[in-house]
């Protein structure tokens, strides 16, 4: 099986050397996507699509998108003119005979992929490859339909694909090598960050990243919380782009639920991946975010900023004992004006009222309050707690009833605006970022992919602000495993059960990128 290997290089146009001929599926926003890159890379493209009038339309944003990286210099005039006659569309699946490569990216519907690959092998040479761009479906089961599945594999794209770098190369079980080795050099070719995955659900990204959308979920599920509150917390706080409740809404609350049930289901329907009620109601509603005008929020929106601007009265404070992952507060506060004392202790600061502040680890602030007898506020984990725009806190009965406001203005010395939250375990950034590196380690322990590979995933797939086990060693495992366990007791054992690696850099002290 050599044809894919013949197009591999993409210097080819300097080299002379067959540039091979690429056959996309779809005319969506993926297959656009798809087809940009393979024409920007050299290559005669040959794009499919069911509905001529869909595809026509297609054809003309992606030739005004290369048209406008030409008047941006990111592409030649010549490369432009080469792609614009290198397209060529059609409704006639036997128009693609000659494919060296074909990427499917229809419809997420088995039966209806099934269908289109018998199809495609009744016309396509036998060692032609054949790649789909599933994100959630079973490469093995698809690959069992076909006569040669030595050829067959997931090439999984994301949305921008000519933005988002990465590609999951999914061999199953029954890919030959050389198809999965030719298929990771050409996205590399491609300027593509490809990272290998065993054809496991939802891959590497859809199965890592599940706890961002599923937690900020259930937050709204449990305590009804604002949208805006959870969605600025992990934007202010957590460093992300986007919150995760804005996210669905620009997914697709329909789209972004059935990814859900579909690892749901084929993970036994292990509890960490359950559906959210609140999600569900939007689609039942039949408001699925931005292409219905309405989701989580209305659009247009101007979403108003949440939250409170406090302003830090500069004051006394102790801090007993090392704050962990919350330490650099302490040089914030002295930096602020504030006047620090160390002494021994637990990890918290405290005031000369006796209020109490720490760093959220699972526990609410009632509990903390009968066991330290005295008010307890906690506040939310941070990526950088030198640059934190907006922090949610949660206060005990007894810090409610004495008045918020000195333990928000010393809040005030790290975070720009506060939001008062519900007591609730692990707040909002704490418990989304310890389920997120739970599910890092689980997976790369799992053999699913490589240590390096889950980083580049996260981090140029879903841009997120750092590589997750980077993040649970910059926390440390021991927190981690703390917070976790302290959220089961409370809300549900199984699903925010620790994983086992984890479990162990605990016990051994070790870095988490020295344990998986």
């Amino acid at each position: 099986m050599t044809t894919i290997g013949e197009f591999v290089d993409l210097s080819a146009r300097a080299t002379g050397l067959p540039t091979g001929t690429v056959a996309v599926l779809g005319a969506g926003a993926m297959g656009q996507g798809i087809a940009q890159l393979a024409l920007a890379a050299g290559h005669r493209v040959l794009w499919h699509n069911r509905t001529a009038d869909r595809l026509d339309r297609s054809g003309d944003v992606v030739r005004g998108r290369l048209e406008r990286l030409v008047h941006k210099g990111k592409l030649t005039e010549a490369v432009y003119q080469d792609a614009v006659t290198a397209l060529e569309l059609t409704t006639d699946l036997g128009a693609l005979a000659d494919a060296d490569l074909v990427i499917e990216s229809i419809a997420e519907d088995f039966d209806l992929k099934s269908e289109v690959f018998a199809e495609l092998e009744r016309v396509l040479r036998a060692d032609a490859v054949l790649a789909t761009n599933t994100s959630s479906l079973s490469v093995n089961a698809l690959s069992a339909r076909l006569t040669h599945p030595g050829r067959f594999l997931g090439l999984h794209f994301f949305n921008p694909a000519p933005l988002l770098p990465l590609v999951e190369v999914v061999p199953g079980a029954r890919t030959a090598r050389e198809t999965t080795d030719a298929a990771f050099a050409l996205m590399r070719a491609w300027g593509r960050r490809p990272v290998v995955s065993r054809p496991t659900p939802g891959f590497i990204v859809n199965r890592v990243a599940r706890p961002f959308y599923t937690e900020g979920l259930r937050i709204v599920d449990e305590i009804g919380a604002d949208p805006r509150v959870v969605d600025a917390a992990i934007t202010g706080s957590g460093g992300f782009r986007m919150g995760p409740l804005e996210l669905t809404d620009l997914i697709g609350q329909d789209v972004n639920i059935e990814v859900t049930r579909q690892i749901w289901s084929a993970m036994g329907f292990d509890p960490r991946y359950s559906p959210s009620a609140a999600q569900q109601a939007l689609v039942d509603s039949g408001l699925l975010g931005r292409k219905t005008g309405q989701g989580f929020y209305s659009y247009p929106d101007d979403k108003p900023e949440v939250g409170t601007a406090v302003e830090t009265t500069p004051g006394q404070v102790t801090a007993y004992g090392d704050l962990g992952p919350a330490e650099p507060v302490v040089g914030l506060l002295e930096a602020a004006g504030w006047t620090v004392t160390r002494a021994e202790g637990p990890g918290h600061l405290a005031l000369p009222s006796g209020v109490v502040l720490a760093l959220t680890d699972g526990r609410t602030a009632a509990v903390q309050e009968r066991e330290l007898d005295a008010p307890v506020v906690l506040f939310d984990l941070a990526l950088d707690f030198a640059r934190v725009a907006h922090t949610v806190v949660a206060a005990g009965p007894r810090a409610r009833a004495a008045g918020l406001d000195e333990a928000l203005s010393l809040v005030a010395a790290f975070s720009s605006r506060v939001s008062v939250f519900a007591d609730s375990p692990g707040l909002v950034v704490a418990r989304t970022v310890s389920m997120l590196v739970n599910q890092a380690v689980e997976v790369v322990a799992e053999g699913v992919c490589a240590a390096a590979d889950v980083e580049v995933a996260v981090r140029t797939g879903v841009n997120y602000p750092r590589g997750l086990l980077e993040w649970g060693d910059s926390v440390g495992p021991d927190w981690l495993c703390r917070v976790l366990d302290n959220i089961a007791a409370v809300i549900h054992p199984t699903r925010y059960r620790v994983t086992p690696s984890l479990r162990l850099a605990s016990a051994a002290g070790s870095a988490l990128s020295e344990t998986v």
